[in-house]
């Protein structure tokens, strides 16, 4: 389950906000399996301590 509720009750937010701003998201038949899918990746994380970035010259972080 999406952290911060159900993912249907997120896509309602999201439609609504959508709307708000004039956009229409229903042309978009794939948007809620988008977001499922996103939904996914925020359950799944990865352990970042398991690596070593020591050598790194650049990290990029995509937080909530």
């Amino acid at each position: 389950m999406y952290p911060f509720g159900d993912t249907n009750t997120l896509w309602k937010q999201i439609q609504h906000e959508a709307n708000v701003d004039g956009i229409d998201l229903t042309v978009l038949p794939f948007a809620k399996e988008a977001l499922e899918s996103l939904t996914a990746l925020a359950e799944n994380t990865v352990e970042t301590a398991a690596f070593d970035f020591s050598t790194a010259k650049r990290i990029d972080t995509h937080t909530q």
